[in-house]
């Protein structure tokens, strides 16, 4: 088979930036955060984990590309979005598309390197934890995605994880009450992965992925989601309300610009054929969690 070259279109494609907000929303709301605490953060080092993530996050979508074509679970058949199956439309050598996801992984790690000796290994060990997740994510025998903890694992990583290494990298310090903190943030990537896999159902099934959506079925599933989006925004203003108070005058507001959203989100029948409407309006959602806690905690410190 004649492969076509990679080009900086198809790169861009595999990273997948309309998904950063995974890793955008943590990010900034674990930089508000360490402000919140100490009145100031580091802004190099603000920078230099949010591209760090943003690097881990597009080696998580390439990878993601490339082993659904090595397994057959995107093909012609069931793949009729050019940007969802990017190996299948644009026949790129699958070789060239994994050492762009080792690329990424690699420049991820180097700074991660710089930030080890800026700040210690706590965030190198965060890091390898995440770093061991992309990996396994999707490759290997047992891959997470295919078993009903993919959304769990996703969401304490990207919502979890990540945002406790950036707060101990600009703060020094982080405890198991900073982990319950970023609850929030874990629900809304977990919706991110539960919104890909309840529209991937029909396709899911042939390729032996055995995720929660499979498990529940389409009826149930939709069900469980719109459960989810309901706990969402209770779980932000339970926060706020409790560990950044001052911040709480800001809450009304989320819900004006997020409630009609998220009512939006819950009415989708979340077919393959609404994948990218979902999609988009599940990570827009995570953006909007993301910068309005942030801008919370600010308030509740003072510094708007």
């Amino acid at each position: 088979m004649k492969y076509e070259p990679m080009t900086l279109r198809s790169a861009i494609r595999l990273a997948a930036p309309q998904t950063w907000a995974a890793a955008l929303g943590p990010v900034v709301a674990a930089g508000a955060y360490s402000v919140n605490r100490q009145g100031k953060a580091d802004a190099l080092l603000f920078y230099l984990t949010l591209w760090a993530a943003l690097l881990m996050q597009s080696a998580v979508n390439t990878l993601n590309d490339y082993y659904d074509y090595k397994k057959g679970t995107d093909n012609p058949d069931n793949s009729q979005d050019p940007e969802e199956a990017v190996l299948v439309y644009e026949h790129l050598c699958p070789g060239t598309v994994l050492g762009l996801a080792a690329v990424l992984l690699g420049t991820a790690g180097l700074i991660g390197l710089y930030i080890t000796f800026r700040c210690g290994p706590v965030p190198l060990a965060i890091g390898c934890v995440g770093g061991a997740v992309i990996l396994l994510y999707s490759g290997g025998r047992f891959p997470i995605s295919y078993f009903p903890a993919g959304e769990l694992v996703s969401g304490v990583v990207m919502g979890g994880l990540l945002p406790m290494a950036v707060i101990y990298v600009l703060t020094g310090s982080i405890d198991l009450r900073t982990f319950y903190q970023m609850f929030p943030l874990m629900l809304g990537v977990g919706l991110i992965m539960y919104t890909n896999n309840i529209s991937d159902i029909e396709k899911d099934q042939p390729a032996g992925r055995v995720t929660l959506s499979v498990c529940l079925g389409r009826r149930r599933a939709r069900m469980v989601y719109r459960l989810f989006l309901a706990v969402w925004p209770l779980s932000l203003g339970h926060m706020v309300f409790w560990y950044f108070p001052n911040g709480f005058c800001v809450y009304p507001l989320f819900l004006g610009v997020a409630g009609a959203k998220i009512a939006g989100q819950m009415r989708l029948a979340l077919g393959c054929e609404e994948r990218k409407r979902a999609m988009a309006g599940i990570t827009g959602l995570n953006l909007c969690v993301g910068v309005f806690y942030a801008g919370m905690m600010l308030v509740d410190r003072g510094i708007t």
